[in-house]
């Protein structure tokens, strides 16, 4: 991660928003995100690692599962993520997705990192300009992304294990 730093980056490595934001403001240890700075590339190589190690913290733990509920029925906390599930996405079945994010912001400056475990997949949002863009980048990236790995997934197994089985012999293999 060669373009992660706890250091303010130089201006021209940056993206500094327009108007009012946080750019260069020293908050000491209310500094949020750790006081991180980091590219998307980075964020990429991280959450490939979180994947692959989510459930070697220890034998008996997976750091994915809620740690707590919050006030809503999808909704869960982790430690450290925010967990959320729903059944809305894929239309042809009410299979729920989940969703493990963590997201935060300063004036300015929004980001989201975003894991579905299940299908491997890890997504970063960062934004600098209006907090309003997250949430419809949000929504543009996930549903589709999940919408059109869920039918390729079904579609492979369907090449691998579809059939017509009788008496523990395939009769006819689909595919």
């Amino acid at each position: 991660m060669s373009n992660t730093t706890l250091e303010t980056p130089q201006e021209s490595q940056s993206v500094i928003p327009q108007g009012d934001n946080f750019w260069g403001v020293e908050e000491g240890i209310q500094r949020p995100t750790g006081g991180i700075y980091s590219s998307t590339s980075d964020m990429s190589k991280y959450l490939r690692y979180v994947l692959t190690h989510y459930n070697g913290l220890t034998h008996s733990l997976n750091w994915f599962h809620p740690a707590s509920y919050s006030g809503s029925i999808n909704s869960f906390y982790g430690m450290p993520w925010e967990i959320f599930r729903t059944d809305r996405i894929l239309q042809h079945t009410k299979r729920p997705v989940t969703f493990v994010t963590k997201s935060g912001g300063l004036p300015g400056y929004f980001s989201i990192i975003i894991m579905l475990p299940e299908y491997d997949i890890g997504i970063t949002v960062l934004v600098a300009g209006s907090s309003e863009a997250l949430a419809i980048i949000r929504e543009l990236v996930t549903v589709p992304l999940v919408q059109g790995v869920d039918a390729f997934a079904a579609k492979r197994a369907d090449e691998l294990y579809g059939g017509t089985y009788g008496e523990g012999l395939v009769i006819r293999k689909h595919g």
